[in-house]
């Protein structure tokens, strides 16, 4: 419309202002003076149309309005009646998220829990989690609970079943009140338990035990800004006179909140000098890259790190920096939650909370974190190792006259530290194996 009207607007005022021009280049034609005017306009479709410069597109917005369109096109009418636009408007927003982040999380939901320590490391299983390890002078083990013990209720709801441990390690330290209510099935079979178990809250603090054999144990329920300290602490004593053949660093069902400037020292003791542990937001003005500092008393000693599905936040982080930027390292477990701090809560435009990945990590293997997936272990457990239920004699058969020696003593006191635990069994395997081969780590 707008190109007819210029035309038209165009032709009168021509015929206004040029005709008699017109009009005596014609009469000179006729008398032959001149070459003759062509007397036809140009047509509507060839004429030109006024520049305006086109609006950029928006790939995402196409997107979304072509798949709005699809979903209400096969809608039933009988659906799409009682559908409002309040109903529509939240499941786009929902699923926008969604499919930018498929673990996000809005409302309530998005809330950070409190923290709190049980003291219980947990084995995933197809009927109840296994008690792998009550941590000493933990609340599970002051109130009775042991290595092998089946959890059927926490907080009076049945255990979650199956070999994903995320839900249940997070009913475990979440919660408002310091107690909680679980119901435990003794390893031997026997009628289970109701006990009250007085958590507290959760620690940044690492602990640290020397596991028979001679070998150095690490946990950490929380990794905090003290992590860099906490390591060095538990690494002191076991050089000079008191050395280790390896060390695990156990992460399972840790999380944290540690800064690059925590973690940075925490990798220290085990990776070259220099070396990029990770970086984080790369390409944008924003990016922050975070290499190893220089440390004059490293450890050159081989380090299983243990991981699980809630292993998530800075114990995730740590874990993928480690992969990646240790110097003798390997990760061993199933892979973590997906979600090593690069998830923060923002508001959305109705006023409620989401969270969801803002960020994105890239180790120094070139691997990218979004929050799509976990660490992936070095090393995996598949479900039909989580089931494995290794025999040991309650006595071991002997001749007579014959005694155990002490290097006997101590592999049965290991078996005995690993029996319900495949992850840490698997860990000292590996470190056994290196040190039968003699093998020398730099």
């Amino acid at each position: 419309m707008y190109g007819t009207k210029y035309w038209m607007a165009t032709a009168v005022a021509t015929a206004l202002l040029i005709t008699p021009a017109a009009l005596t280049a014609r009469a000179q034609e006729i008398a032959g003076d001149a070459p003759a005017v062509p007397q036809t306009a140009p047509s509507l479709e060839s004429a030109p149309v006024p520049a305006s410069a086109p609006a950029p597109a928006d790939p995402l917005a196409d997107a979304g309005t072509a798949g709005l369109h699809d979903a209400l096109a096969v809608l039933p009418d009988a659906v799409r009646a009682a559908l409002s636009p309040a109903d529509l408007r939240e499941a786009i927003l929902a699923a926008a998220l969604r499919a930018a982040d498929p673990r996000a999380e809005i409302g309530a939901d998005a809330v950070f829990p409190i923290l709190w320590d049980g003291g219980l490391l947990l084995v995933g299983n197809e009927n109840a989690p296994i008690v792998a390890c009550a941590v000493p002078d933990s609340a599970a083990a002051e109130a009775g609970i042991h290595a092998g013990d089946r959890l059927e209720e926490i907080a009076g709801i049945p255990a979650p079943k199956g070999y994903d441990v995320s839900s249940a390690a997070a009913a475990l330290r979440s919660g408002e009140d310091a107690t909680l209510h679980l119901k435990v099935r003794p390893a031997d079979g026997s009628d289970p338990r109701e006990i009250d178990i007085v958590r507290r809250p959760i620690a940044a603090a690492a602990v640290s035990e020397r596991l028979p054999t001679g070998i150095g144990y690490i946990r950490f329920p929380c990794v905090g800004d003290g992590a860099g300290a906490s390591i060095a602490d538990a690494l002191a004593p076991w050089g000079g006179d008191n050395p280790v053949s390896g060390v695990i660093l156990d992460l399972r069902g840790a999380d944290g909140d540690a800064s690059d400037e925590a973690l940075r020292d925490a990798c220290a003791p085990f990776a070259l000098p220099g070396k990029i542990l990770y970086r984080l937001d790369p390409g944008t003005p924003a990016a922050v890259t975070v290499a190893a500092p220089a440390l004059a008393d490293r450890c050159r000693l081989p380090l299983m790190v243990l991981v699980d599905e809630a292993t998530t936040g800075a114990a995730e982080r740590l874990a993928a920096a480690l992969r990646a930027g240790a110097e003798s390292s390997l990760v061993i477990g199933r892979p973590t939650a997906g979600d090593p701090l690069l998830r923060e809560i923002r508001a959305i435009p109705d006023g409620r909370p989401a969270r969801m990945a803002v960020h994105v990590l890239e180790t120094a293997d070139g691997t990218r974190y979004d929050g799509r997936t976990g660490v992936l272990p070095t090393l995996a457990i598949p479900d039909r190792a989580l089931d494995e239920k290794p025999y040991e004699p309650a006595e071991p058969v002997l001749r007579k006259g014959k005694t155990l020696s002490d290097e006997e003593k101590e592999d049965r006191a290991l078996r005995d530290r690993t029996r319900h635990d495949p992850y840490l069994r698997r860990a000292t395997d590996v470190l056994l194996g290196l040190q039968a081969l003699g093998r020398e780590w730099r």
